[in-house]
């Protein structure tokens, strides 16, 4: 049972907040996500990476519904910029898809840059215990 007086932060089994991931829509976001997940299960990540790290897969789960609207995938090319957050509200279709591309592009390389920073432990098969429960071993998503 949990003290009262335990203010310590309790992080979830997976990226997405819960104890499973389900699948996203757009193939190539996919591959991001499961990454990501992948990133967050299996290395020993500080708080706040962690918790950046559940952010910004909000914003990845966002994008996608955006990003394949009509069961259509936009293809990620180069974007003109890599902004901090998805699209919201509305706009012009031409630069809310570029805004989106750019956000799943920043994430991309920002988990590619945290995946290489924990080199060690994101390559291999070992579950990370976070906050007291110890993700089951394979991949992301094996479980749906």
């Amino acid at each position: 049972m949990k003290s009262s007086d335990d203010y310590s932060r309790r992080f979830p089994r997976c990226v997405n907040g819960k104890d499973w991931r389900e699948p996203l829509d757009h193939p190539e976001i996919e591959k991001i996500a499961r990454r990501a997940d992948r990133t967050y299960q299996a290395t020993a990540l500080t708080n706040d990476e962690r918790g950046l790290l559940l952010k910004l897969y909000e914003g990845l789960r966002k994008a996608d519904r955006y990003l394949t609207h009509g069961g259509v995938a936009v293809p990620l090319k180069q974007a003109k910029f890599l902004p901090f957050r998805p699209w919201h509200g509305d706009g012009i279709g031409r630069e809310m898809t570029e805004h989106n591309i750019g956000f799943v592009l920043r994430v991309r390389d920002f988990i590619q840059r945290l995946a290489q920073k924990h080199a060690g432990h994101a390559s291999e098969d070992i579950p990370v215990e976070v906050d007291g429960d110890v993700p089951s071993v394979g991949d992301p998503g094996d479980d749906i």
